[in-house]
């Protein structure tokens, strides 16, 4: 009985990191998107102020998205060390 309860507590723990990882997945998908219509965006816009904001949010987005990529590799990488732990 306590092999099963351990090999559930494992299964929930494999489910919550995956769902995550799908979640932060999600994100860059997201992120990627947004990019894109910031770089439609500038190309139609006129205003130098308005075209300098839109590369700045542009930056962050990529950065974020690039960190999200990142969280996402480390936590395949735990999860894959999880799963052949036991």
């Amino acid at each position: 009985m306590d092999e099963i309860k351990k090999a559930l507590h494992k299964f929930k723990e494999a489910y919550k990191k995956i769902k995550h990882i799908k979640f932060l997945q999600k994100q860059v998908k997201t992120y990627s998107k947004l990019v894109n219509e910031i770089k439609d965006a500038y190309i139609i816009e006129t205003d130098i102020e308005v075209k300098r904001k839109l590369l700045i949010s542009e930056y962050h987005l990529i950065e974020s998205a690039q960190i999200n990529n990142n969280k996402v590799g480390e936590h395949l990488e735990k999860l894959k060390s999880y799963i052949h732990q036991y």
